[in-house]
């Protein structure tokens, strides 16, 4: 309970992209492990994935892309279930360099889910020691995975909506452009109107005075 708020107490007060690195830091210090990491699944090609947080040790590292392919997230962005490696990474997973630089041990993996059940994203929780897993643990990741799914969507939504704003944003300019190259030329055909108009006035009072005399 203690624990579940504390996290909780870190990550109330965030919504969006600003809540992933509030909930890694808050992971990692509340479960006392060294790694935690929020990972957003790449629906276009379905073995990159990109970090939206990673806290290793007592800091948080930059953001960057990667293969999850011959890691355990991949088996979790396929199966859509808890994946969970209590001990003995680095020997089974022999073949990705990140492992042998993390010098982690044990991993546990939650998906992230949307509504439709599809797996949005990947919660991940790495140990340098044999991981210890009870229901408390298994019960706080699960909780705040299902928030992670949350506020991924939102972020998507927010990132939608101002996608949308730029794109009306510059429809708005584009056909204030045009309106304003449209006056411009309308402005030209009057004056070029008044000085015809002129022009033929001029003319015919020549010609009024011509035939005057």
């Amino acid at each position: 309970e203690e624990t579940l708020r504390a996290i909780v107490a870190g990550t109330a007060s965030v919504t969006g992209a600003d809540f992933f690195p509030a909930l890694v830091e808050n992971l990692a210090r509340c479960l006392d492990v060294p790694y935690v990491a929020v990972t957003e699944a790449n629906s276009d090609r379905n073995l990159q994935g990109c970090n939206l947080a990673f806290w290793r040790r007592n800091h948080l590292v930059q953001n960057c892309a990667y293969n999850l392919e011959n890691t355990p997230c991949y088996q979790v962005l396929k199966t859509g279930q808890i994946c969970c490696y209590s001990q003995d990474l680095k020997r089974i997973f022999t073949d990705h360099p990140l492992f042998r630089d993390l010098d982690a041990q044990s991993y546990l993996g939650i998906p992230l889910l949307n509504r439709d059940r599809k797996v949005i994203g990947i919660l991940s929780i790495l140990d340098i020691k044999p991981l210890f897993q009870d229901d408390y643990t298994h019960a706080i990741v699960n909780v705040f995975a299902t928030r992670a799914a949350t506020e991924l969507e939102r972020k998507w939504a927010e990132e939608e909506k101002r996608q949308a704003y730029e794109a009306l944003e510059f429809r708005v300019e584009e056909r204030t452009a045009e309106l304003t190259q449209a006056n411009v030329a309308l402005e030209t055909e009057v004056q070029d109107r008044i000085a015809t108009e002129a022009t033929m006035k001029l003319m015919a009072d020549r010609e009024r005075a011509i035939n005057q005399v």
